[in-house]
This record gives C-alpha cells, sequence and structure tokens, in this order.
C-alpha cells in the first residue's frame, strides 16, 4: 500500500527515493500511500516494523543479537543466553517506565511442552501452555482449574461455501447447514482443547471483531430452523438435495471435525454428505481449480485489523467462493479503508461482518484459535491475542 513499493519490490523501480518513505528528522517516518488505508498503524506495530539499531548490527552483523551486544527498549534486556536451552531477562533500569516494572528477572526455560507442564506442577515454571493431551484433565482438577486461562490468537477456522454449484448456490440452503452445526459440540468433542466457538469471521484481540452471541450477528446452532429453512429451500428433510460433498486437507484433526460436522448435518437435516480430503502440499491449488461445494480453510492474521481477514482472504479467495460479490460488502470495505476514527471504522466493519456470514451466508466460522495457558496464582499476568504464551 506504500507508493511505489511493490514496483520497487518487483524491480520496475530502481531508485529508493520514488518509494513513498522519508525521514524527516530523527525520530520521524513518513509513508505516502497508494490509496488511503487506515489499517496501516496495525501492520507498523508488527515485529517486522519495529526499529532496529543499524549501528550495532554493522558492528556485529554475525552476533548482534547475543548479550552484551544486543541493544533493546523494553522494560527487560537479555543479561544470558544458553541456545536452546534458557534465556534470563533482567529489568532495563533505561526503559522510560522503569519504575513500574515490578519484577526483576524473568528466566525463561527452552523446553516442549511436556517438559514445561511437568516443571510447572513441581513448582519450576510459573507460566506455560497446557499440552493438549492435558488440557480435559487441568480443567477437571479442583485446583489447577483456577490457574488455566485461554490464550487466543488471531485466527479462525471455518468452512466456506462455493455459491455456484448447487446445493449452495441457494442462500436458505447455506444458512440452514449453519445453523445445524453446533460449534461447542466441535470444540468438545473434536478438537477438544481450548478453541472457542466462532459466528463471525474476525478473531477476539484483532481490531473490529464482533462479538456475533453478544451483538447478535450470525448464525447461532438451531436444529428446528435449519430445518425450516431446508424445507423452506425445497428440500424438506434433505428430500431431493444433490449429491454433497465436503473436502478438507489430509489432517487427523480436520478429519475429526469433518466427521463430527458431517454427523450434525446428518442428526439435524437428514443429510448424507460425502468427506473427501487432499493432501496439504496440492490444497490451495485445488481449491482455486476446481472449488468444491464446501470446503476447509483458517486464517492467522497477518496484522491486527479485520481488514485483513474481510479483504485479504475473502477477496483473492472469491473463485473458491463460486464467483461471489456483493457491493455492498466492496463498499463497506472501501470506506473502513478511508475511515480514521476507530468507532465508525468498527461498525462498518460490523456491518461486512453481517453480509459475510449471515445476510448472504457464504461462510460458517466454526472456531477462533487459541491455547490453553496456566500462570501461578501468585503471579499477575495478561495474555495477549499471540496466544503463544506471549
Amino acid at each position: 500500500v506504500i507508493q511505489n513499493a511493490e514496483e520497487y519490490n518487483d524491480g520496475s523501480i530502481t531508485d529508493p527515493n520514488q518509494v513513498g518513505i522519508t525521514v524527516p528528522d530523527s525520530t520521524s517516518i513518513r509513508f505516502t500511500l497508494e490509496r488511503p488505508a487506515a489499517y496501516l498503524p496495525s501492520v507498523l506495530a508488527m515485529p517486522l516494523a519495529r526499529a532496529m539499531p543499524a549501528w550495532v548490527i554493522t558492528a556485529h552483523p554475525v552476533d548482534w543479537t547475543e548479550p552484551g551486544n544486543i541493544v533493546t527498549n523494553g522494560p527487560y534486556k537479555l543479561t544470558a543466553w544458553s541456545h536452546g536451552t534458557a534465556m534470563t531477562l533482567d529489568k532495563n533500569i533505561s526503559y522510560y517506565d522503569a519504575a513500574d516494572v515490578q519484577i526483576d528477572r524473568v528466566l525463561m526455560s527452552m523446553v516442549d511442552d511436556t517438559s514445561a507442564w511437568g516443571m510447572y506442577l513441581a513448582g519450576q515454571l510459573y507460566s506455560v501452555i497446557v499440552p493438549q493431551d492435558q488440557w480435559s484433565a487441568a480443567q477437571s482438577d479442583p485446583l489447577l482449574q483456577r490457574e488455566i486461562h485461554y490464550a487466543p490468537y488471531p485466527c479462525t477456522y471455518y468452512y466456506g461455501f462455493n455459491t455456484a454449484k448447487p446445493p449452495f448456490d441457494d442462500l436458505l440452503v447455506r444458512k440452514a447447514f449453519i445453523a445445524a452445526v453446533d460449534r461447542q459440540g466441535v470444540v468438545d468433542n473434536a478438537t477438544r482443547y481450548a478453541q472457542q466457538p466462532a459466528l463471525t469471521f474476525t478473531p477476539p484481540g484483532v481490531f473490529g471483531h464482533v462479538d456475533g452471541a453478544a451483538e447478535g450477528v450470525g448464525i447461532p446452532y438451531d436444529p428446528t430452523q435449519a430445518q425450516q429453512w431446508l424445507a423452506a429451500a425445497g428440500y424438506p428433510n434433505g428430500q431431493g438435495l444433490p449429491p454433497i460433498t465436503l473436502v478438507y486437507n489430509t489432517a487427523p484433526r480436520d478429519e475429526r471435525i469433518a466427521e463430527y460436522v458431517r454427523q450434525n448435518w446428518a442428526d439435524n437435516l437428514s443429510v448424507t454428505v460425502a468427506l473427501s480430503d487432499v493432501h496439504p502440499s496440492d490444497y490451495l491449488d485445488f481449491l482455486y481449480r476446481n472449488p468444491p461445494q464446501v470446503w476447509r480453510l483458517g486464517w492467522f492474521a497477518d496484522h491486527d485489523d479485520a481488514y485483513n481477514f474481510l479483504y485479504d482472504d475473502i477477496i483473492p479467495r472469491r473463485v473458491s467462493y463460486g464467483g461471489w460479490s456483493n457491493a455492498a460488502y466492496d463498499s463497506l470495505l472501501n470506506l473502513a479503508a478511508q475511515t480514521a476514527d476507530p468507532d465508525t471504522r468498527a461498525s462498518l466493519y460490523k456491518q461486512v461482518e453481517e453480509i459475510l456470514v449471515e445476510t448472504d451466508a457464504i461462510m460458517l466460522p466454526i472456531y477462533y484459535y487459541a491455547n490453553g495457558a496456566a500462570t501461578k496464582p501468585y503471579l499477575e499476568r495478561t495474555h495477549n491475542h499471540g496466544g503463544f504464551g506471549g
């Protein structure tokens, strides 16, 4: 989105001075854009956009990240690093808010989740990721259940519908198939971990997320409504439906989810759905070459703004949705990109979400990704939406 950045990247422009980036003074940088992009600050907030100390990299081109060389400007500084084993972070007295940094030293152990969990139970670690195979037991333990938390990260698991292939060229059929799926049941029975059921596409923690249950956006689990929609579409109890195939990429988790959803459709709509898996290396190409009736994907945030989900995933993938388009959807997204006021932009994103998951119902959001995290009761901390114990 930066002026001439794409052209400079592909070599059609070789003069870096033509790129829309200037440095007016020693503490400022100015970007000139190809088009309005109110989401750009979320891109610049990513780790890849952090300022790097050029003088240190020049002096230590190979080992500038080692203790004694590395320059940091956060609340902690790296004082020891045993590669592959452990790191020690000490309070940075040069930090602008050092007076409010309450913990003087952080010891980080580089071990697998199973080993970390054992160390946590032994009191050797104070905050860890709960291994998936220990999640149910931890939730059932009267002491541990008070120490475990959901640590969401910005990714949504969903099924898409090909609106050009029967029977999903009918809106009522799409709505029926969405309402017939118990998302909480998927999490409880198929993934069996910390994920959270989803009614909307943009996940929690990303600007523009809409809490579908709280705000009435999306199509909730309602087998009776699902049956009524399917009957209104001309397929009472599934009678007269053409053969239907759900395609997913080969993986045990995705197979379990597909089998659970298929059973939902059988139980709630009396519909028989065939399952087909495609090897992950061929899967995305398959979706573009021959989009099936129903297919599985997930989207992980490139940057923390709903535009990344509602535009960057949906618009280039329209062929997978059977060429679906909606002029209001495009217009609202374009307006959001030009709207600096965050409240107004969030309102626009909500309208876009509603078109996607309810008005046109071209996708079935299933769950938001998350990790299960555990923290000792004597440590107060937050869990950011990076999800990996961040």
